[in-house]
């Protein structure tokens, strides 16, 4: 009977422990959201000289809406050519980098060979297979493009 009462309180304490374990949460970081995946580009608008461009993806090339971004988690990140290659340019990849992440969301991506940092990016969301971003363009104030990218295989 002990035996019996022993082996009833054992599978009790186990069940008790994996229910504790499924009603935890993980949160990842935006930083391991980010990194691993390739992020292809979906939608692309923007506000242009103040003339609102909805529907600016549409204007893109092929072989441009085909590229990805990959994030690595040596902040080292790769804008590569998918299966569309652009015209005249068979490298697997069109930019490497560093990244950067900073605490309120602001994404800088910095180019091999660059001195200069691309325009800040701020990370309005992100998900395990979404993500949107804003970007101003220093160059022309108010000048703000807003890109979709979902992940792919």
């Amino acid at each position: 009977m002990k035996k019996l009462i022993y082996t009833v309180a054992f599978i009790l304490f186990l069940h008790s422990c994996s229910a504790k374990k499924d009603l935890e949460v993980i949160t990842k970081t935006e930083s391991e959201l980010l990194t691993n995946k390739k992020w292809k580009l979906i939608s692309l608008s923007g506000n242009i000289s103040g003339v609102s461009v909805p529907g600016a993806y549409s204007e893109l090339e092929e072989w441009e809406k085909d590229d990805y971004y990959f994030f690595k988690k040596n902040l080292t990140y790769e804008l590569n050519a998918n299966l569309i290659k652009e015209p005249g340019n068979n490298r697997p990849f069109v930019t490497k980098g560093r990244w950067q992440l900073t605490n309120d969301h602001v994404l800088i991506l910095t180019p091999n060979g660059q001195g200069e940092q691309i325009d800040p990016i701020t990370i309005v969301s992100i998900s395990e297979t979404n993500m949107v971003w804003e970007q101003a363009d220093t160059r022309h104030v108010g000048d703000l493009r807003t890109l979709g990218f979902t992940v792919i295989p």
